[in-house]
């Protein structure tokens, strides 16, 4: 049986007291995905293989 992907856009709501910036956030989103065993891709960063999937962001906009 072949397979193939399924993508989710999940949303996690974190402690403000834990996830200070983006890097902290980056940290936390793999470690949740590593623990659930998904693969994690920033889909903020451009998605150059299938452009239905981008979703474009500053991050500086997203996490001071």
């Amino acid at each position: 049986m072949a397979t193939k992907p399924l993508y989710l856009l999940i949303k996690l709501d974190v402690d403000e007291e834990v996830v200070f910036n983006y890097k902290d956030a980056s940290n936390y989103a793999k470690n949740f995905c590593n623990s659930m065993e998904f693969e994690l891709i920033d889909h903020c960063l451009e998605e150059t293989e299938n452009n239905d999937l981008y979703i474009g962001c500053d991050k500086e906009e997203v996490w001071p």
